[in-house]
């Protein structure tokens, strides 16, 4: 283009809008499929929380099948209690560990107790048990229930004038919430032998001295902690994992999909909602 004809088009308004038009064409796709995401989920979370609603009423009115909430108990809660029981005695082990090399470095390792009874009772099982049963049960509810949304089984459920929340949701939101309070107690028992064992065997601190600090830093608040994070983590896990089952798509390859989804969505809500949990209950009880 030559120097006149480069001013002139520099000039004309027509020919600049007719320059910039694909960047605002890229921007507009980009936002609109920005806004497309959030209408999603947000309509996803609306969805999730009106079926844990339902199944909730069906279950504090004594509607839900309960030979079906045994029946989930023992696949998603007794058969977690291995891991769950292992991971909280080397997340035990771990903790003593670190916080034993820092309390040495003063002369505090008798302080050790008191650190990891705190540690272990309000944070670290609550936490790590939701994640564990996250991935074992979240995902299992979803692959089940996904499933059966493939092979038409909800569908006819539905078609004999069955309810499905009642007959499917409602054991599965029961069942996880109560196994993930058992759960987070075992979890606090095996972390408490963790840190045991590294006080009487690598600090050699006698067992009464570790028991005694142990039952002198004890407080029920600290137990209650964690229980009253786990019974909302153990919401979030089941109403997430029995959405991604309910709101599949597609066929039996999407089962996959929504099972990773549950896992994903419900550990990073656990992860968020975990600071918040802590501080409403230091608002309500302490």
């Amino acid at each position: 283009m030559r120097r006149g004809e480069r001013g002139r088009a520099e000039d004309d308004p027509i020919e600049q809008a007719t320059q910039v038009r694909p960047t605002f064409r890229i921007t507009g796709h980009s936002l609109a499929r920005l806004g497309r995401l959030v209408v999603e989920r947000t309509a996803g979370l609306g969805d999730a929380l009106l079926l844990l609603a339902s199944s909730l009423w069906t279950i504090v009115s004594f509607r839900a099948r309960w030979h079906r909430t045994l029946e989930q108990v023992y696949q998603l809660g007794v058969r977690s209690v291995p891991i769950v029981a292992l991971a909280g005695f080397f997340t035990g082990l771990v903790m003593a560990v670190h916080v034993s090399t820092a309390l040495s470095r003063f002369g505090a390792s008798l302080q050790l107790a008191s650190i990891v009874a705190v540690s272990i009772l309000r944070e670290l099982s609550p936490i790590f048990t939701a994640l564990l049963v996250a991935g074992r049960a979240g995902s299992g509810v979803a692959a089940e229930l996904g499933s059966m949304k493939t092979t038409e089984q909800l569908a006819a459920m539905r078609a004999l004038s069955l309810s499905v929340s009642r007959e499917l949701v409602a054991p599965r939101v029961a069942a996880i919430v109560f196994s993930m309070v058992v759960l987070t107690l075992v979890a606090d028992a095996t972390g408490l032998l963790g840190g045991y064992y590294i006080a009487a065997n690598h600090l050699h601190i006698l067992p009464e001295t570790y028991h005694a600090k142990t039952v002198a830093s004890f407080d029920f608040s600290d137990l209650g902690c964690g229980l009253f994070k786990s019974v909302f983590f153990g919401l979030i896990v089941a109403a997430v994992g029995c959405h991604a089952g309910l709101s599949m798509r597609g066929g039996a390859t999407e089962v996959g999909r929504a099972a990773k989804g549950a896992v994903v969505t419900s550990s990073i809500l656990v992860i968020v909602s975990d600071y918040f949990l802590t501080q409403t209950y230091r608002w309500i009880f302490e």
